[in-house]
C-alpha cells in the first residue's frame, strides 16, 4: 500500500467528516507530519480546500476546510482516492454534504 494515498485519504476522510468545518490543522499532523504536501496533492486531484491562518499571542493556528462543488478544472493530475465506505468521492462530492450551505 502507498503510505502517501493512505494518508490522503485519511485526511479527506477528516475533512468530508467535517461536513464543511474546518479543520484544525494539528488534527491533520496527526495523520501525516507532511499534511501540506497531503493537501497539496488533492488539491492537485481537483478537490477545492481552502486554509486560513489566525495569529494569537504570537502563536499560529491554521485551519483547512473542504468545499462543496465540483472538481476544479485542473483535476486528473492524481487519480482519485475513495473513501473508506463503499460509496466513492465523485458521489459524496455530487450529493449535498453539507447542510444549510456549509453555514453552522
Amino acid at each position: 500500500m502507498n503510505p502517501r494515498r493512505n494518508q490522503r485519504q485519511r485526511i479527506l476522510d477528516r475533512l468530508l467528516e467535517a461536513r464543511g468545518s474546518e479543520v484544525p490543522s494539528f488534527e491533520l499532523s496527526r495523520i501525516s507530519l507532511q499534511y501540506g504536501a497531503r493537501v497539496k496533492e488533492l488539491r492537485e486531484a481537483g478537490f477545492r480546500i481552502v486554509n486560513r491562518v489566525e495569529h494569537h499571542d504570537g502563536k499560529v493556528f491554521g485551519f483547512f476546510r473542504l468545499e462543496l462543488g465540483p472538481p476544479t478544472s485542473h483535476a486528473g493530475q492524481l487519480k482519485p482516492v475513495t473513501p473508506s465506505d463503499p460509496a466513492t468521492i465523485a458521489d459524496q462530492v455530487r450529493l449535498p454534504l453539507f447542510e444549510n450551505g456549509g453555514q453552522g
